[in-house]
């Protein structure tokens, strides 16, 4: 079929997109029951970061490649006047790529629409106080709702109720509201926000499940870990205040990008465990994971600087980009 100059762009970008996404998350999703094992022998705060980096990592390398590769060769060497036959091919693989994308947008839009839906709720019905001179404000809801939770993606707000402010000591309080206040520091609802918006691999088929669940699980054990501050006593009424607010009542099931201080109860579980009889670590070190990092950003930016030192590189892609249209 004959597509108009822009239509092609589109189509051999999208269908691009796909291959290098396809490929990339297939090759993280294989890795991520190894990527999980090696993640239990780090400290929390160090493994949510690797974790994370993984899951993203199929997402930045096909926006770089369409971006950086695919757009810069089309429209420098793709002359505008001609009227080029795209295969059926192409268009499946772009129409597959507009489909994965177009459905981690209705999750984000879902995930902020609920987020806004709550915060306007409870600033309605509730009222802000402070706890301490030094502490953040609270948004306080009447009501004997175990709700404990960092509510927002770019400026979250603490919200608490009042029958957990009622169940919970002023120690407990502080304590959970520690908790609450590193994932605000460490900004885990953007995060979260993150990988609702990097898209599945393919349509009906989550096979990132495994790492998204290792890092919510981690993303807590770290801010436990930053609530705790290595003190027995911390630990014990950190522990102590998840069970009580367990006690209360099922929590209110959130937006994706709300963290709550009481979850799943399973992992409610293996939080007061480890917090009551914290095992010693295999700690990898943080040098290596740096190192890595690192590592990525010098090789991203040497392509970078390589694509735009040498032509050559833009017009080899071209003719990948010319079999993949025919």
């Amino acid at each position: 079929m004959s597509l108009p100059y822009l239509l092609r762009l589109f189509c051999v970008c999208a269908a691009s997109f796909f291959l290098v996404y396809a490929f990339l998350g297939l090759a993280v999703s294989l890795a991520a029951p190894a990527a999980v094992r090696r993640a239990a022998r780090m400290q929390p705060r160090v493994a949510v970061r690797l974790l994370l980096a993984m899951r993203l990592l199929p997402l930045v390398i096909g926006a770089f490649v369409v971006v950086g590769l695919c757009v810069p060769s089309y429209l420098w060497l793709e002359p505008a006047a001609t009227s080029e036959h795209v295969g059926f091919g192409c268009v499946a693989l772009a129409i597959l790529a507009a489909v994965l994308c177009a459905a981690s947008a209705v999750r984000v839009l879902r995930a902020l629409a609920g987020t806004i839906r709550f915060t306007r709720r409870c600033e309605r019905t509730g009222k802000y106080v402070r706890i301490g001179e030094d502490s953040s404000r609270l948004l306080v809801i009447e009501g004997k709702s175990p709700v404990l939770a960092l509510a927002g993606v770019l400026h979250p707000r603490l919200v608490v109720s009042r029958g957990v402010m009622d169940a919970l000591s002023r120690d407990q309080l502080d304590t959970a509201l520690s908790h609450e206040q590193a994932h605000r520091v460490s900004r885990d609802n953007f995060k979260r926000f993150l990988l609702l918006l990097a898209p599945e691999m393919l349509p009906f088929f989550r096979g990132f499940a495994a790492l998204d669940r290792e890092w919510m699980r981690l993303s807590e054990w770290a801010a436990d870990d930053f609530a705790a501050a290595a003190d027995a006593n911390r630990s014990l009424l950190l522990a102590s205040a998840l069970v009580r607010i367990a006690r209360i009542g099922v929590p209110p099931r959130l937006s994706p990008v709300c963290t709550t201080f009481v979850s799943e109860s399973a992992d409610l579980a293996d939080r007061v465990n480890r917090l009551l009889q914290p095992a010693p670590l295999c700690t990898e070190p943080f040098a290596r994971v740096r190192l890595a990092g690192a590592g990525a950003v010098c090789l991203l930016g040497t392509l970078v600087a390589a694509m735009i030192s040498r032509p050559v590189i833009l017009s080899s892609v071209h003719e990948l980009l010319e079999k993949l249209i025919h």
